[in-house]
């Protein structure tokens, strides 16, 4: 569990674009995800964003594997960065944040932007991302707008080192 900074707009911007590289680093070497959730990304003690479980045969996890394809990574990206967004809820009910900007919500409706129509007979409202590569540039565009601050980023990286764990399960520095 990441702490209230994730949702700080420039803090969310920036793990969602380093969350997309990963993505697209994974699909242009033909390795779709399937699994993808908010646990299929650690941050690591030196603020390094790793996704884990690609290339992964299903044998070795457990649950039905989603659909395996870009497409349905991406969407499942939407949910994981929408649930990032949210985290900030709880400063903004006591009153001392604002909502998160459109524009970054705008991101999260391509990301879960269906390009098939449930009834195939009206136009969809956003347009869903082509690739993550294309969202790393939508990303690294809005990030000039929503610069990371540097407070909320140490916080986050902090709580990561702190709430890390010793299970054995080093994530390596190479991938």
């Amino acid at each position: 569990e990441w702490p209230a900074e994730a949702a700080v707009p420039g803090v969310w911007a920036k793990l969602l674009a380093a969350a997309a590289a990963g993505l697209d680093a994974a699909h242009r070497a033909g390795l779709p995800h399937g699994r993808l959730t908010a646990d299929s990304f650690v941050l690591t003690p030196d603020g390094t964003v790793k996704l884990t479980g690609v290339g992964e045969p299903p044998w070795l996890t457990t649950g039905p594997a989603a659909d395996p394809t870009p497409e349905a990574d991406l969407r499942a990206l939407g949910a994981v960065a929408f649930g990032w967004a949210q985290l900030g809820g709880a400063a903004k009910k006591r009153g001392r944040g604002k909502g998160f900007p459109e524009s970054l919500l705008a991101v999260v409706r391509r990301l879960e932007a269906d390009p098939d129509t449930p009834m195939g007979d009206t136009a969809g409202g956003a347009v869903p991302y082509r690739s993550a590569g294309e969202l790393a540039d939508d990303l690294a565009r809005l990030s000039a707008a929503f610069p990371c601050p540097p407070d909320a980023w140490d916080h986050l990286v902090r709580h990561a080192a702190e709430n890390a764990t010793d299970s054995g399960g080093d994530v390596r520095r190479s991938a």
